[in-house]
C-alpha cells in the first residue's frame, strides 16, 4: 500500500534539512525534469466560433486550431462542451464565451 509522503518545503523553496541528503537529491533531481519538460511544452490553440442553426433559431458553437489544420468532428449546443472538446484534443481554448455572438 503507497504511503503519501510529505516533503517538508522551506520558504525560499527549498526542501528542508530534516531529509537525507539522497533524498533531497533525488526530489531536486525529478522536479528539475518535471521544468525542463514544461518549458519545451507549447499548448496548441483553437478558436470557437458559433454557426447559426437553419432549422431553428439559435446557434451551435464549433472550434478549429489557429494554424487552420483542425477542425472540431461535430458542432455543439453548449460553449462548454465545446471548450471541452477542444481541449480533449490537446487545444487551448478561451473558457469565457463572448458577450455577443456576432452570427446571429
Amino acid at each position: 500500500m503507497a504511503r503519501n509522503l510529505r516533503i517538508p518545503i522551506s520558504d525560499q523553496g527549498r526542501i528542508d534539512n530534516n531529509f537525507s541528503s539522497a533524498c533531497q537529491r533525488q526530489v531536486q533531481t525529478r522536479a528539475a525534469n518535471i521544468i525542463q519538460h514544461a518549458r519545451g511544452f507549447t499548448m496548441k490553440k483553437a478558436v470557437l466560433f458559433c454557426v447559426p442553426l437553419t432549422t431553428t433559431a439559435g446557434v451551435c458553437w464549433r472550434w478549429r486550431s489557429t494554424d487552420g489544420n483542425t477542425d472540431s468532428a461535430q458542432s455543439f449546443m453548449h460553449y462548454a462542451d465545446c471548450v471541452h472538446d477542444a481541449e480533449s484534443h490537446g487545444y487551448h481554448a478561451d473558457a469565457t464565451p463572448p458577450m455577443l455572438c456576432q452570427c446571429r
